[in-house]
């Protein structure tokens, strides 16, 4: 039988496996003392800390980065444009409104 949605399969596995472990930790720490509570609070900090400072410095934080700042510019670029056409459009509506009113002014009895 030929599986179909593979993705699909490897999603409801990660988020299954995700599931156990929120729940086991919260029964793990329902049964800690306060003192092992705020041990563990405390070496969870510095292993976010050290893991979220490695990311950082590391090139995929700077490909991040970089991509980044490519969308920014390249949206800035394309609304900069669309501004600049509208711009242009309203301009051409404005003269050619008042060329047509000139025009009337030139011509009273064709209103």
């Amino acid at each position: 039988m030929k599986r179909a949605r593979t993705g699909y399969d490897d999603a409801m596995k990660l988020m299954i496996g995700f599931s156990a472990g929120v729940a086991t930790g919260m029964y793990i720490s329902s049964k800690m003392s306060e003192r092992q509570r705020t041990q563990l609070a405390t070496r969870t900090s510095k292993t976010l800390r050290r893991t979220t400072e490695a990311v950082k410095e590391s090139t995929v934080g700077e490909s991040v980065a970089t991509n980044v700042a490519k969308i920014t510019n390249a949206a800035s670029e394309r609304v900069a444009d669309a501004v600049d056409g509208a711009g242009e459009r309203a301009t051409a509506a404005v003269e050619a409104n008042g060329a047509e009113e000139h025009h009337r002014d030139d011509h009273p009895a064709s209103l």
